[in-house]
């Protein structure tokens, strides 16, 4: 499972890691990739994070899991076929299956106390998945909204600058007349 700490800060990606090994210069992986020169360059220089859009382009790209890429999981692969890749549905389902395999052969694989705890435990995992993705998409969405904020900021500044250029020009007119 992922450290919970790099959801609160921003853990470095493996971004510069997969360029380095792909071996080609920024503008030819911005080309192929369709990911802009600029946001790229940022990401290698690791002063910004991909928006999820920018990262699934990447991971595409580089034929890695945009988890793998961003740093939060060891695992390169999109699909590896293990317990943590599968879907909280495959997990149930398959604890159901067993469970039901048990009593009608009569197996006892696994005792009822330790499929409740794997059951236990699958659940606990399943709430904190749930909530780290809440936390993320809340990321993402700050992200968003720190990027607009910052450009609608910018326009003010400009349209500031714009006016006192203005306010001067009146004031040097108005002297002039004098």
């Amino acid at each position: 499972m992922a450290n919970i700490n790099n959801v609160f800060g921003k853990p470095p990606t493996r971004i510069k890691e997969m360029i380095k090994k792909s071996g080609k210069k920024l503008k030819e992986i911005s080309q192929e990739s369709g990911v802009p020169y600029g946001a790229l360059s940022s990401y290698n220089q690791g002063t910004r994070k991909p928006k999820e859009e920018n990262a699934k382009k990447l991971a595409d790209y580089f034929g890695v899991s945009i988890p793998f890429l961003l740093g939060i999981e060891q695992s390169p692969n999109k699909t590896v076929n293990s317990w943590e890749n599968l879907t909280d549905d495959a997990k149930t389902a398959y604890l159901y299956m067993l469970n039901m395999a048990q009593s009608v052969n009569g197996i006892e694989l696994l005792s009822q106390e330790e499929i409740q705890k794997l059951q236990s435990i699958h659940e606990k995992r399943r709430k904190i998945l749930k909530q780290l993705s809440d936390l993320q998409n809340q990321l993402f969405e700050l992200e968003n909204q720190e990027e607009s904020l910052r450009n609608s900021l910018n326009h003010d500044i400009q349209e500031l600058f714009n006016r006192i250029a203005n306010e001067e020009g009146e004031i040097e007119l108005t002297i002039n007349d004098l």
